[in-house]
């Protein structure tokens, strides 16, 4: 097992210790891979699940948050945003 696998697993253990069982309400590790933290509001899109799939092959993951759905979406954006950035550049290099 990896070192980063323990890593988070450590994480949500203790996540789950300090906020579920011992119900602290501001000072408790977080985790935002907590599906009782950051439960889902909506059914994820296609493009999520077909993510989804494809990462749980090559991780240990087993579940979902909707925190993890936000940072994926997040993730589009600035893809998105550096496409066309990258797009502007080419433009204004070819007027040059």
């Amino acid at each position: 097992m990896s070192e980063l696998y323990e890593f988070y697993t450590e994480r949500r253990r203790k996540h789950y210790y300090q906020r579920h069982q011992l119900l602290r309400e501001g000072d408790y590790l977080k985790d935002p891979s907590c599906t009782e933290c950051y439960p889902l509001i909506f059914e994820p899109e296609t493009y999520f699940k077909n993510f989804w799939k494809w990462y749980k092959n090559i991780t240990p993951a087993t579940t979902y948050s909707e925190y993890m759905i936000q940072i994926f979406k997040d993730l589009l954006r600035l893809e998105e945003i550096g496409e066309q950035n990258l797009t502007r550049d080419i433009k204004v290099n070819k007027l040059n």
